[in-house]
C-alpha cells in the first residue's frame, strides 16, 4: 500500500511539473550535463594492494575498492595506466598521471604532487628475511651486514631502510628492483637474503619473517600538482567516507589482508599458551555433519577436522602445537565437556551473545553460516510459524526459534523423532532446521513432510570457557585467516555424503533392526485382522470429520480469496478516480491556458481564466500533499510537536479561515469555546490539519442556506495536570449513508466519486484525520445520515499550561515589504525554472537578486564578495556538487564574521517538519516550502533580516 502511495504521489508530481512547463513556459534549450571527468591512475601490481594490473584482468585489492568509492561519490570515470612501479613513478613526476595510490608525504615530493586531508592507510615497514634462516639473528642487528637486501628504487620504504641501517651502523648489500612483487620470489629463491617492504603485501604463505620493523608511514591517494579541483573533490569523496562509513578502512585491511604475516603472528600471550600446553583439545558434536562428526575409521571429519588442519598449517604451528579432536554424543555434551576442562575448545556452537551468556562460554568470530527451512505438513502458510517444535536437548535449536520468532509458541520434545512427530500430527505448525541438514531430518518421513526456506540464516562458532582468553584469540586469528576459504563447497560436499545412503548401506548398518522388524509385523498382523471392523469404523468417522474440515477450509480460502479481490478492486477504483480526478484540473489548466494565450489582450478575461488555473493548480497540490502524507503516516516518520497554545486564540484562527468562504456559499457558520483551562501544550499543526480536513468537508458537503457548529469544551482535568477535551462538530450537510460509515476512515475510500458527488477528493483526507487522532492518543466518532447532515466528535488528552498565552498580533505586510525595499539577495537554486520564478518574485519585491546553481558556487560567492554586498541567502536545499545544507554549514564556518551570520533561508520543496529540523540544525535561519507563496516569503525574510 505505502509503495502505491509513494508511486502515486510520484506520478503526480511528475505530470503537474510536465504539463505547467509545457504550457506555462516558453521553450528553452535544456542545460547539458556535467561532462563525465576522466582520471588517470596509476595501475600496478602488489599483493592484496592493486591486483590485475592489466587490461582484461579481474581486478581486486585495498586500494583498488577505495579507488571504486572515490569513484561513486565523485563521478570520476577511470582510465588506468598499467606498468612496474617505478616506470608509473617516473610518469607521475611528469604529470602525466593523475592519481597514484599508497605514496607516503615527502618535502622532496611536493613539486610535482598534491596529497589530501585524509590519509588512506597507515603502514608499518619492516625488513623481511628468510623463515629458516639461522644466520640472521633479530636480537642482534648486526647479522645484518653483508647480507643481500632488496629494495624498490624511488620509494619511501627505500630511504627509511637507508636511514635506519645508518641509525645502526649496519652495512647491508643494496639490491634495487623496479618493483614490489618480485622481490618475495628472489628471496623464497636465494637471489636476495632480505628485503624492505611493507608487513600489509607479504603473505604468509611467502616463508617470510619480521627480521626487524624500520617505520611507521602514512599512506596516500597522491594527486598530481597543478589539479586543484581534483585534489578538492578527493577531499570531499575521502571526507564524506570517513563520515558516513567511520570503519570503512578497517572492513577492508580485514578482507584484503588477511593472511599477511602480522595476521598470522601470534602474541606473546598466545605464544606462551602454545608453549605450555602443546595440545589444543577441540570438542565435537558427533553424528552433527557437515559440520562435524566421525567417519567409519573412526577419525574425525566435516568442518572441525578441515579447520584445524589447515589453521595449523596457516599460522605455521605444525612443529608447535598437535590438535586432538574430542568426539561427543550431544550438543550439551560438548558444552559440559567445554564446562569441565575436558577440552579447551567446542564446536559447533550458536553465533548468538545471549546463547553464549547462557552457557557461560566465550565464542569466537562465526566461522560458518547455514540458511534455515521449516519443516512442515500440509500446505505452508505463516501461521505455521505460531507454533515451532524444538528438541529440549539441543539449545541451540531452542534458542535460535526464541531469538528468531520471539512471538511464537515454543513446544519442547524429548527428541528429534519427536519433534517431527508433532509437526506430522499438527501439534507444531514446523520444526526449524538449518538446510546443510535438513536431508537427514526429512530422512524416513515418506515424504509426508516438507520443507521451506524461511529467509533467516544461523551462524555457528568456537567456544572457549569464560575468561581463557588466548585461547580465544588463538582460534579468532585462525577464524580470521581462513574465514575466507570454501567451507560451503566442504559443507556441502559432507551433504552428499549424507545423501549417499545406498539399500546395502541400508541392509548392513539396520540388519538386525530388519528382522526384528517383521516379526513384529508377523505378530501384530493377526491384531490388525480382528480389528480391522472397528478401525474401519473409525477410519469412516474420521473421513467424515476430514471432509467437514476440508469443506470449512474450501470455505475459508473463498473468503480470503474475495478480501484479496475486493482489495483489488479498492486499489483499482482508486487509479481509476485519481486518474479521473487529476486529468480534470489538469485538462483546466491546459484549456485554460490555452484561452489565455488567445486573450492575452483582454486583461480582465485573461486574469479571470489565470485565476481558475490557480485554483485548478491548488487542488492538485492538495492531491499530491494528501498522497505523500498518508506516505508519511504509513512509514512512520509521523510524530507529536509538542507547543505552548492557546485554545481561543486556535479556534478564532479556523473560524477566520472559513468563515468568509462558508458566507460566499451561504452557509451558517458558528463556533463556541468552553473550557476552564485555555493553554495546553499540544501540536497546532496536527489540530490544524484535522479541523482542515473536517471543515473543508463540511463545506463542500453543505449546500446554501445549510449550517455548520463547531464547538470546544473541557470535559474533564486530573490533577497531573492533564485535561480531555472534546471537538465537536456538525453540519447539514448530505450526509453519508449507514452502509459506507463503516469504511469511512479506510483509505481511497469515497461514497460517490467526484464525478457523481461534483466535489473533488483524494478520499485520503478521512484517513489521515483518524491516524492523527490516534497519534495524539484521542478518538474520534461519526454520525450521518443522508440528506440530514453529519457529526465528527474528537475526544483528546491534552497536557494543561499554566499561565496566559501570549497574544499574536498581526503582521503589518506594508511593514514588512518597505523592510525589504532595496535589499540584494543571493540566490542558489538549480533548477533553471525555480530560480526564473524566483527571479521574478523577489525582483517584484524591490530585491537585487544574483543567483548560483549549485552549493558550492554559493560558498565561493559570498566568500569573494565584498563585506556587506549581500543581505540575504535563499539556499535551495537538493542541488548537485554541494546540497544546500552542507553550503550553510560551510557558510557558517567562514573566516569573516560578518559573512558567517549572513541570514540563510531554505526555499525547498523539502516540506515536512524533519526538513524544517534539518534546516535549522544545518544553521539555516528559516524555511519556506515550494510551491512559493509571496506572503509568506516576504514575511520569513522580514523576520531573518529585523
Amino acid at each position: 500500500m505505502s509503495r502505491l502511495i509513494r508511486r502515486a504521489g510520484a506520478a503526480v508530481a511528475a505530470v503537474m511539473l510536465a504539463l505547467l512547463c509545457a504550457a506555462l513556459c516558453a521553450p528553452a534549450a535544456l542545460a547539458a550535463p556535467d561532462q563525465e571527468k576522466t582520471v588517470r591512475v596509476a595501475y600496478f601490481d602488489s599483493a592484496h594492494f592493486l591486483e590485475g594490473a592489466s587490461e582484461d584482468a579481474v581486478k581486486s585489492g585495498y586500494a583498488y575498492e577505495i579507488l571504486h568509492e572515490v569513484s561513486n561519490r565523485t563521478g570520476w570515470r577511470y582510465e588506468y595506466v598499467y606498468g612496474d612501479w617505478a616506470e608509473l613513478y617516473d610518469q607521475f613526476t611528469k604529470g602525466e598521471i593523475d592519481l597514484f595510490p599508497g605514496l607516503a608525504a615527502r618535502a622532496d615530493r611536493a613539486s610535482f604532487m598534491s596529497w589530501p586531508d585524509h590519509t588512506i592507510d597507515v603502514e608499518h615497514h619492516s625488513v623481511f628475511v628468510g623463515r629458516n634462516d639461522s644466520s640472521l639473528d633479530p636480537d642482534d642487528l648486526t647479522t645484518l651486514n653483508g647480507k643481500r637486501i632488496g629494495l624498490v628504487r624511488n620509494n619511501n620504504m627505500t630511504d627509511e631502510f637507508l636511514a635506519w641501517a645508518r641509525k645502526h651502523d649496519l652495512k647491508p648489500r643494496c639490491v634495487y628492483y623496479d618493483e614490489l612483487d618480485r622481490m618475495p620470489q628472489d628471496l623464497a629463491a636465494g637471489v636476495i637474503d632480505g628485503f624492505a617492504g611493507s608487513e600489509n603485501n607479504v603473505d604468509n604463505t611467502q616463508d617470510a619473517v619480521v627480521f626487524a620493523r624500520i617505520a611507521q608511514t602514512k599512506s596516500y591517494l597522491a594527486v598530481r600538482k597543478g589539479a586543484p579541483d581534483l585534489l578538492a573533490e578527493l577531499n570531499d569523496a575521502l571526507a564524506a567516507i570517513e563520515k558516513d562509513h567511520p570503519n570503512f578502512y578497517q572492513e577492508l585491511k580485514a578482507k584484503h589482508y588477511r593472511t599477511r604475516v602480522s595476521a598470522t603472528t601470534l602474541s606473546p600471550e598466545e605464544e606462551a599458551w602454545v608453549a605450555d600446553h602443546q595440545v589444543l583439545r577441540i570438542g565435537y558434536v558427533d553424528g552433527y555433519l557437515p559440520f562435524s562428526g566421525t567417519a567409519d575409521d573412526g577419525s574425525p571429519q566435516g568442518v572441525v577436522a578441515d579447520f584445524a588442519e589447515q589453521m595449523v598449517r596457516e599460522l605455521s604451528l605444525a612443529d608447535d602445537l598437535r590438535v586432538e579432536l574430542v568426539r561427543y554424543g550431544s550438543y550439551e555434551g560438548v558444552l559440559g565437556g567445554l564446562d569441565q576442562g575436558e577440552v579447551d575448545v567446542a564446536f559447533p556452537v550458536m553465533t548468538s551473545v545471549w546463547h553464549a551468556e547462557k552457557h557461560n562460554v566465550m565464542e569466537t568470530d562465526q566461522l560458518v553460516s547455514s540458511s534455515i527451512s521449516a519443516v512442515f505438513a500440509g500446505e505452508f502458510d505463516l501461521s505455521k510459524l505460531d507454533v515451532i517444535a524444538v528438541d529440549r536437548n539441543n539449545s541451540a535449536q531452542k534458542d535460535f526459534a526464541r531469538e528468531a520468532y520471539p512471538q511464537s509458541q515454543i513446544l519442547e520434545c524429548g527428541s528429534s523423532r519427536e519433534v517431527l512427530d508433532a509437526v506430522r500430527s499438527g501439534r507444531a505448525g514446523c520444526a526449524l532446521y538449518n538446510s546443510s541438514r535438513i536431508s537427514t531430518a526429512l530422512a524416513g518421513s515418506g515424504g509426508s513432510l516438507s520443507e521451506i526456506p524461511v529467509g533467516k540464516s544461523i551462524g555457528f562458532s568456537f567456544a572457549v570457557r569464560k575468561g581463557n582468553m588466548p585461547v580465544l584469540a588463538l582460534m579468532n586469528r585462525g577464524v580470521s585467516v581462513l574465514v575466507d576459504e570454501n567451507y560451503s563447497d566442504e559443507m556441502y560436499q559432507y551433504v552428499s555424503q549424507l545423501s549417499d545412503f545406498t539399500i546395502q548401506d541400508f541392509l548392513r548398518k539396520y540388519a538386525f533392526a530388519i528382522v526384528a522388524g517383521v516379526l513384529v509385523v508377523l505378530l501384530l498382523v493377526l491384531l490388525v485382522i480382528l480389528s480391522f471392523l472397528g478401525k474401519a469404523r473409525a477410519a469412516e468417522a474420521e473421513t467424515a470429520q476430514l471432509n467437514r474440515e476440508l469443506r470449512e477450509n474450501q470455505a475459508k480460502l473463498e473468503r480470503a480469496k474475495e478480501a484479496a479481490e475486493q482489495a483489488n478492486a479498492a486499489k483499482t477504483n482508486f487509479l481509476f478516480s485519481m486518474s479521473h480526478d487529476i486529468r480534470t484540473p489538469m485538462n483546466a489548466i491546459i484549456g485554460f491556458t490555452d484561452l489565455v494565450r488567445k486573450n492575452i489582450d483582454r486583461k480582465d478575461v485573461a486574469l479571470g481564466y489565470l485565476e481558475k488555473i490557480r485554483m485548478s493548480n491548488e487542488f492538485l497540490l492538495s492531491l499530491i500533499n494528501n498522497v505523500l502524507e498518508m506516505a508519511r503516516i504509513e512509514s512512520g516518520k509521523e510524530r507529536l510537536e509538542l507547543e505552548r497554545g492557546n485554545a481561543y486564540e486556535f479556534f478564532n484562527e479556523m473560524y477566520s479561515v472559513f468563515e468568509p468562504q462558508m458566507r460566499e456559499k451561504g452557509i451558517d457558520f458558528t463556533y463556541r469555546v468552553d473550557v476552564d483551562h485555555p493553554c495546553v501544550l499540544t501540536d497546532a499543526t496536527k489540530w490544524r490539519e484535522i479541523l482542515l480536513n473536517l471543515l473543508s468537508n463540511a463545506l463542500k458537503y453543505t449546500p446554501a442556506g445549510g449550517s455548520v457548529t463547531l464547538e470546544l469544551t473541557e470535559l474533564s482535568a486530573d490533577e497531573t495536570g492533564r485535561a480531555c477535551y472534546r471537538v465537536d462538530l456538525r453540519d447539514t450537510g448530505i450526509g453519508m449513508s449507514a452502509d459506507f460509515l463503516p469504511h469511512l476512515f479506510d483509505e481511497f475510500s469515497r461514497e460517490r466519486t467526484s464525478t457523481e458527488s461534483r466535489v473533488f477528493g483524494t478520499g485520503l483526507g478521512m484517513p489521515i484525520v483518524k491516524r492523527l487522532v490516534d497519534l495524539m492518543g484521542g478518538t474520534i466518532q461519526v454520525e450521518s445520515e443522508l440528506g440530514k447532515g453529519t457529526r465528527f466528535v474528537i475526544d483528546a488528552p491534552l497536557q494543561v499550561v499554566d499561565g496566559p498565552h501570549d497574544q499574536g498580533s498581526d503582521r503589518d505586510a506594508a511593514a514588512d515589504a518597505a523592510l525589504l525595499a532595496g535589499k540584494r539577495i543571493l540566490l542558489a537554486e538549480d533548477n533553471d525554472l525555480n530560480a526564473e520564478i524566483a527571479l521574478a518574485l523577489l525582483e517584484e519585491l524591490g530585491l537585487a537578486v544574483d543567483r548560483v546553481a549549485n552549493g558550492q558556487l554559493c560558498v565561493d560567492q559570498l566568500e569573494q564578495a565584498d563585506p556587506g554586498a549581500y543581505d540575504a541567502v535563499l539556499m535551495d536545499v537538493q542541488m548537485p556538487v554541494m546540497d544546500g545544507y552542507e553550503a550553510t554549514r560551510r557558510i557558517r564556518a567562514l573566516a569573516d564574521p560578518a559573512k558567517a551570520a549572513i541570514p540563510v533561508l531554505a526555499m525547498t520543496a523539502n516540506a515536512f517538519e524533519e526538513d524544517k529540523r534539518n534546516a535549522f540544525a544545518a544553521g539555516m535561519n528559516g524555511h519556506v516550502a515550494k510551491p512559493v507563496r509571496v506572503e509568506e516569503l516576504v514575511a520569513a525574510l522580514a523576520d531573518a533580516l529585523r
